[in-house]
């Protein structure tokens, strides 16, 4: 009984240090492999109003721990998202197209730091 209880406790032992070299891989993400910089943050600007059927163009602005700040709006490394697509859509570059009436929520992913997600609603 020993050594099968033995084996169970170096098993878990094994997926636990797994489980934290994934854990710890995932927080080099705020570190733009572009330029080497720490991100701080990303800025969209403020929540969104537009009715059924417009477009509004948002921008995102890569804000880095020195100060400095990119433009990430039509960045490669960058992923829009909106959390209903039933009420509105966005492209690969920012466009917002009001689909449905209601409530949802927009935000960017740039290099695995995603930015807050700001208010959109469609009337």
């Amino acid at each position: 009984m020993k050594t099968s209880s033995s084996f169970v406790r170096s098993g878990l032992a094994s997926v636990l240090v797994a489980l934290s070299l994934v854990a710890c891989g995932s927080s080099s993400s705020g570190v733009d492999s572009n330029n080497g910089k720490a991100i701080s943050g990303i800025d969209i600007g403020g929540d969104v109003t537009l009715d059924k059927g417009a477009t509004q163009q948002e921008t995102a602005t890569v804000e880095y721990a020195d100060g400095t700040k990119k433009d990430i709006t039509s960045d490669s490394d960058s992923v829009w998202n909106v959390g209903d697509t039933g009420v509105a859509t966005v492209s690969k570059t920012g466009l917002i197209t009001g689909v449905g009436n209601g409530a949802t929520t927009v935000s960017i992913t740039y290099q695995g730091t995603v930015s807050d997600k700001k208010a959109l609603i469609v009337h």
